[in-house]
């Protein structure tokens, strides 16, 4: 009589899922062209390429591009925007001379008509129910 010895089962190997890298030519030539026409160079995508999984999405390719390459070297819609904050201004209130003569529109009035209206309305005269452009 023959006996088999089996070998015992290493519960530990289960544990971990042995990954095999990506060699699906199918597969890697549609990840090629999807990150090509983003305009990724392709010494770039052959560097990523050789390092994704079968399981590896376009996402994990654009994981691993974003966070192994030069800024520099990334397309220009991958690249971290960095703008320069934007300046407060503050806008501090215009002191309003108090109108001069009688009536509508004060000294503004006797002084060229249109011209001096729009003048006074935007030195401060204009406001309060259109004193000013009388």
């Amino acid at each position: 009589e023959s006996k088999s010895f089996a070998k015992p089962r290493d519960e530990s190997a289960t544990f971990f899922k042995v990954r095999r890298l990506l060699r699906d030519p199918r597969k890697l030539h549609t990840l090629y062209e999807k990150l090509a026409r983003m305009k990724f160079s392709s010494e770039a995508i052959e560097s990523c390429l050789s390092e994704m999984f079968v399981d590896s999405s376009l996402n994990d390719a654009l994981d691993w591009l974003c966070l192994n390459m030069n800024e520099k070297e990334l397309p220009p819609q991958f690249r971290v925007a960095v703008s320069e904050p934007e300046p407060v201004v503050t806008v501090a209130p215009v002191p309003v001379a108090p109108a001069r003569g009688k009536g509508k529109g004060g000294a503004e009035r006797g002084r060229g008509g249109r011209g001096a209206a729009r003048t006074g309305a935007a030195a401060g005269g204009g406001g309060g129910g259109g004193a000013g452009l009388g």
